[in-house]
């Protein structure tokens, strides 16, 4: 049963083939179950890099800037959680905290985590448990939500003070097309094959 899959569509147990690369279709619905690829895990774990580095740089700079009247402010991204805090929002802020921050920074530790060693023909300890629940910690990433909301909300400042956007800004938005990309190309199936062998590498 371990190299078997049921067809998302129809519930037909086939054969996972053992080759690095292939496109399995279900042989009663024609459905597709899965697409791999061997290099995937490359570029996988590369961009899952660049991601993790974006989230600190959009931690660490000015996230936006506000003139009005002659007088200047800025904000960083985490200082936007503190300040609903601080007004008296404490579960919206915590919200935003764990939406745009600690869920995917969870999620992009744990891809980096499990394609690591499996780069290296090493097998991660609890490899088993960082899967089952690797995707459960995706649907808490609501990076694009945050983001198209932050750029609705610049449109509306822009008539009433001059607004600069940041460095954590253009991180930010970096980071959400990087973190959209893992997302997309981390296949559970994949991952359990890389699991079992041992090794992500072709």
């Amino acid at each position: 049963m371990e190299n078997q899959t049921a067809c998302h569509a129809c519930d037909l147990l086939i054969e996972l083939p053992s080759e690095p690369r292939y496109q399995l279709r279900c042989p009663r619905c024609h459905s597709l179950i899965a697409s791999f690829d061997s290099r995937n895990a490359e570029r996988l774990l590369a961009i899952t890099i660049c991601a993790l580095l974006l989230l600190v740089m959009s931690n660490a700079f000015p996230f936006l800037a506000f003139e009005v009247s002659g007088q200047y402010q800025q904000i960083t991204l985490l200082q936007s959680v503190t300040t609903l805090w601080h007004y008296d929002y404490p579960g919206l802020s915590i919200l935003i905290l764990i939406f745009i921050v600690l869920a995917p920074a969870a999620y992009l530790l744990c891809v980096l985590y499990l394609l690591t060693p499996l780069f290296f023909n090493r097998t991660p300890v609890y490899g088993k448990t960082i899967i089952t629940q690797l995707f459960r910690l995706a649907d808490w990433s609501m990076v694009e939500v945050f983001l198209i909301g932050v750029l609705v909300s610049l449109i509306k400042l822009a008539g009433m003070a001059d607004v600069i956007p940041g460095i954590s800004l253009w991180a930010y938005i970096a980071f959400s097309i990087a973190v959209t990309y893992v997302l997309s190309k981390t296949d559970r199936l994949q991952l359990w094959q890389w699991l079992r062998r041992g090794s992500c590498r072709g």
